[in-house]
């Protein structure tokens, strides 16, 4: 069953101002696991590319002084195909994955989903403790004398006025006759107690993970750590400023021997402080839009364990 009320007592909106008010410790987590994943690695790693075609994987090339590896890694810089295969840097899984886990991480952890629930327990406390008065008159179908004793009642009270805004008098009153016999059966608390075992026993990484992940995928964080690692490859290479086409790559081969001769070894650490900045600055910008459409799938999913409760 699906009804107004039910949507008013779970609240994206509300799940997504609970979780933006951490945001600093999922980029913190974020900046922090990219760094030392970074730093670990060694210069080969680091400046390894992937021939792929189709999203598979055909060749890993090392780095080397030669023009096969000038020709891949401009074809990566500049995001242009050679040969009909596109480049792909090592990094742009690990990357990928390492956002993710944070991301997956936050939204699962257990003090914050249990602050969702206690929202939701709060909204049905408002309900319950009016509960004689309401039943009456929502037996009456009288929805302005329900208004007129709900205005302004914190949070819920405002959601119901809300949705009594779209929907008619008879409407709403069946429904939240609804809700009044749920919570006649077994008490607020009782009810998010089994909303919040549902989701625990399951594991909440299991509950959240798919949802995290449909989100990012929208996002595109792959595609945002390859453009990420492309440009500061080029910049830190120093081949950003040489303009030539894939097959006269050949000319970039004095620099990058350059490289690899006398700089090589400074690239973990160039790279573990410059890309864990940059990654964090984009999904910072993006943050309201991912963490509306994670708080609405979230909300969804609470909504059909609320719905469970709910007898028509």
């Amino acid at each position: 069953m699906r009804n107004v009320i039910l949507a008013t007592l779970v609240d994206s909106d509300e799940i997504g101002r609970l979780y933006s008010k951490d945001r600093h410790l999922l980029f913190e987590g974020i900046r922090q696991s990219l760094e030392a994943q970074l730093v670990g690695l060694s210069h080969k790693d680091l400046l390894t590319l992937n021939r792929v075609r189709n999203g598979e994987v055909q060749e890993a090339l090392q780095p080397k002084a030669n023009a096969k590896y000038a020709k891949a890694l401009l074809a990566f810089i500049t995001n242009k195909e050679m040969d009909a295969l596109s480049f792909d840097s090592l990094l742009t899984p690990l990357i990928t994955k390492a956002v993710e886990d944070e991301f997956i991480a936050f939204y699962a952890d257990a003090g914050r989903v249990g602050e969702v629930l206690f929202s939701m327990e709060k909204r049905l406390s408002e309900i319950q403790d009016d509960l004689n008065l309401q039943e009456g008159l929502y037996n009456n179908l009288d929805m302005q004398k329900v208004m007129e004793k709900r205005g302004g009642s914190g949070q819920a009270g405002g959601a119901v006025k809300s949705a009594m805004d779209q929907f008619t008098a008879e409407s709403f009153a069946l429904a939240m006759k609804q809700v009044l016999s749920l919570l006649k059966k077994a008490s607020y608390k009782a009810v998010i107690a089994n909303i919040g075992k549902a989701v625990f026993s399951s594991g909440i990484v299991s509950f959240i993970k798919p949802i995290v992940l449909a989100v990012l995928a929208k996002v595109g964080i792959a595609a945002i750590a390859k453009a990420t690692v492309a440009k500061a490859l080029s910049v830190i290479i120093g081949v950003g400023a040489v303009t030539v086409s894939i097959p006269a790559a050949y000319v970039l081969l004095p620099v990058i021997l350059a490289f690899l001769s006398y700089e090589a070894y400074t690239l973990p650490k160039k790279l573990g402080t410059r890309l864990p900045k940059e990654i964090t600055a984009k999904l910072e910008a993006d943050f309201e839009a991912i963490n509306k459409a994670v708080a609405a799938e979230l909300a969804e999913s609470l909504l059909q364990e609320l719905d469970k409760w709910i007898v028509d």
